[in-house]
């Protein structure tokens, strides 16, 4: 039996998940203003200055070396920027990890 299937069978999350999980985490207080103003600044929101739906993404910064590409500056706004609105718009940290975890576990949220 392959490690993966085991971690989908318990619904136990992976290392890449656990990954992810903190991330989008981070992103959530970034977002909500629960963290230091710094953390805000150096993640730049609002991608154009007139009013779109892609109002309330994050930019992704372009650089020109691949290890960057790991950094929370990039990886940060690039999961943030791929959820749902209706994730995306809990108020809730608690709440937040758990439609999130459900969402990476492929589990019907209720």
């Amino acid at each position: 039996m392959s490690i993966l299937i085991h971690f989908l069978e318990k619904k136990l999350a992976t290392i890449q998940e656990l990954h992810k999980l903190h991330v989008v985490c981070f992103m959530f207080k970034v977002d909500k203003f629960l963290c230091f103003h710094t953390f805000q600044m150096f993640l730049y929101a609002g991608v154009y200055s007139y009013n779109t739906r892609f109002t309330t993404n994050y930019r992704i910064t372009v650089n020109q070396t691949s290890l960057l590409h790991h950094t929370i500056r990039i990886v940060g706004p690039l999961l943030w920027n791929s959820l749902d609105s209706n994730i995306k718009s809990v108020t809730s940290l608690n709440t937040f990890r758990r439609k999130f975890k459900n969402l990476l576990l492929g589990q019907v949220d209720s």
